[in-house]
């Protein structure tokens, strides 16, 4: 079957205090960056441990803006420009990371089939296969299909914004050419699921191990709506949650 799991971590911080203690032959962690150099040294510090029971092989992150937006809104997104971006990237390359750009707004608009927004999107993805990025992670199959016909050197993940909690969802992304297929966040503890969703496909399937939104929580597609419109260019509007009332 497939290949050892990725585990994701949402946290730059937590990941550094927090010791994963399930073992995978070929499992490792995939962790998001803060464009801080820094951070890829001390990335390299935690794999050097003789205790690291899974080593960190893959980081991802995105910029403040993108034509479709991603899954943070600018407000919550690390200050970043692309020559921050590049020489992040190719730092990581030089330390033995792989690295994954994120495209995974949940709401496009469908405006990824809009010309002028698909030659925005065409420009930032040949920048990045410019930089030699491995990986690229989207939320809805159209936009997957799109990147892997057009730029099929690409490795392309879903997202855990894609709602995958069904093993006929593993099987369609599967079809559909998705390299690794990332599990909806309420399922990582079902142990009984994920073992169905293994043996539904050959693709490595990839966990969340420290969401930050609650269980069920009633917001969570409000929230990631207005993250999609707080990170699009162009955009004004939708740069964070603010519950406070006027």
């Amino acid at each position: 079957m497939g290949k050892g799991p990725c585990w994701s971590a949402f946290s730059p911080a937590r990941i550094i205090e927090e010791k994963i203690i399930m073992k995978s032959e070929d499992g490792y962690l995939k962790v998001p960056c803060n464009w801080d150099e820094k951070q890829i040294e001390g990335f390299t510090r935690i794999n050097e441990r003789s205790d690291v029971a899974l080593p960190i092989k893959e980081i991802y992150g995105a910029l403040p803006r993108d034509p479709l937006g991603t899954g943070r809104p600018e407000s919550l997104t690390y200050a970043a420009d692309t020559g921050k971006a590049e020489t992040y990237i190719e730092l990581a390359h030089k330390a033995g990371f792989r690295f994954n750009f994120l495209f995974n707004a949940i709401v496009t608009e469908g405006r990824e089939f809009e010309p002028q927004v698909w030659a925005a999107l065409r420009a930032k993805l040949q920048w990045l296969a410019d930089l030699r990025v491995e990986w690229v992670t989207v939320a809805n199959q159209p936009l997957l299909e799109r990147i892997k016909k057009n730029f099929p050197n690409f490795k392309v993940s879903t997202s855990v914004n894609s709602e995958i909690n069904e093993v006929n969802r593993v099987v369609d992304y599967d079809w559909a050419g998705a390299d690794r297929i990332a599990v909806d966040y309420l399922v990582g503890r079902n142990f009984s699921l994920i073992k169905a969703m293994r043996a539904a496909t050959r693709k490595p399937l990839e966990l969340l191990v420290n969401e930050p939104c609650l269980v069920h929580c009633t917001n969570r597609l409000y929230h990631q709506a207005t993250f999609c419109r707080g990170s699009r260019e162009g955009a004004t509007g939708g740069r964070g949650m603010n519950y406070k009332s006027d």
